[in-house]
């Protein structure tokens, strides 16, 4: 079944990639169920403690799913790069189809933030936030609705690179990307260096977050030349699937999110480089999946970004509320048992807002690629 019988937009940039939808799904999923694990365990019983440490192994990974963004930020990368491969990229078209994708929503989000807590509403936090500086202390924050909008500012500053990025590239070969990939690390460790926080840092920010749409980039590249095909794609994404689990374990037993401590300048740019292996076997793999497992993530894909976004208002609704459930002894389980509505709930929230509001923006997008110049081909250096 393709990508087009569940609405898919065409693109009139990038190939249509069906895993890569999918991939965004489980990207979401994780977001989503990490918040539902916290929210309705140390949310609603103070007593668990400021981070979760479970002793079981799959709720300490749902503890750590926030690990989603960073597959979400290298799918960008990758998703991007992979269009563009050999073509130069218009930075006004591009621009604008970003504008077109990712502002319905954000400044939707906005207001709804801005009537919702009229106490917390200042103009300028306001303004910062609709220039994209929501990831700042001057951005508009504190409420259900923008406290997940700082990922849209650092995803939005990589936009305005990526053209750059692309271009140069092409210009000085692939290891332009690499050699900047290492001095993104040596510029985060000295700010680290100067008493910066290597947990806020890397987390918050694009000069944290660099790394991963960098990682992507030169993922897409090597897979687009062939140099990363493999035939044994399944016992690959066994093996890094497993490895990412192993991953977020570790980085839980090691104190998780909260902990703040210098090795943290260094975790995310892992973790780039195990969702990089991730998206580049799982489409290799993609071929061996079953029907119905494809179409459902693809459709919970085709909605992310809504999802992403709506889901915490709904869960905080609901923990305001006490719309959940204490039917056992253990509150990881309640949490999980209170998801199976309320993640329904999110899901068909997120549908209709892809529809009714990102959905006629994003037909409105038009072509930015445009094939490479001459000199430009000459000058590449591999």
């Amino acid at each position: 079944m393709s990508g087009r019988d569940i609405s898919a937009p065409e693109s009139k940039n990038i190939p249509h990639v069906p895993a890569l939808d999918e991939l965004r799904g489980i990207a979401a999923l994780m977001v989503l169920f990490a918040h539902l694990t916290h929210n309705l365990t140390r949310g609603v019983d103070p007593s668990i403690g400021a981070w979760l440490y479970p002793s079981n192994p799959f709720f300490a990974v749902l503890a750590e799913g926030h690990a989603g963004v960073s597959l979400f930020l290298v799918l960008s990368g990758f998703l991007f790069s992979y269009g563009a491969h050999s073509r130069q990229v218009s930075y006004r078209g591009f621009i604008r189809n970003r504008i077109l994708r990712i502002f319905p929503m954000y400044v939707l989000l906005l207001f709804l933030e801005a009537y919702t807590y009229p106490a917390q509403f200042s103009f300028s936090a306001f303004a910062s936030s609709l220039f994209l500086m929501g990831n700042t202390p001057a951005g508009l924050a504190g409420g259900a609705f923008t406290i997940l909008l700082w990922t849209i500012c650092v995803e939005f500053q990589f936009y305005l690179l990526f053209p750059f990025l692309n271009s140069f590239k092409l210009k000085y070969g692939v290891k332009y990307l690499v050699h900047l990939l290492g001095l993104a690390i040596l510029l985060r460790i000295l700010c680290v260096g100067l008493g910066a926080s290597p947990r806020n840092l890397s987390y918050f920010t694009i000069v944290g977050r660099i790394d991963q749409f960098l990682i992507g980039m030169i993922a897409a590249h090597l897979y687009r030349e062939g140099v990363l095909a493999t035939r044994r794609s399944g016992v690959l994404l066994v093996g890094v699937s497993c490895l990412i689990v192993l991953s977020l374990f570790a980085f839980n037993r090691f104190g998780g999110w909260e902990r703040d401590a210098n090795w943290k300048a260094l975790w995310h740019t892992y973790e780039g480089f195990l969702f990089a292996s991730l998206i580049v076997i799982y489409v290799q793999a993609h071929g061996s999946f079953h029907d119905y497992y494809t179409t459902l993530l693809r459709k919970i894909g085709l909605v992310s970004y809504s999802l992403y976004l709506i889901h915490m208002p709904i869960l905080l609704m609901f923990q305001k509320h006490n719309w959940y459930l204490t039917v056992t002894g253990s509150p990881y389980v309640n949490a999980l048992i209170s998801g199976v509505y309320l993640v329904p709930v999110a899901v068909l929230v997120a549908t209709a807002t892809y529809w009714l509001i990102e959905r006629p923006f994003i037909d409105l997008r038009g072509e930015y690629l445009k094939p490479v110049s001459a000199p430009a081909r000459s000058a590449k250096v591999e």
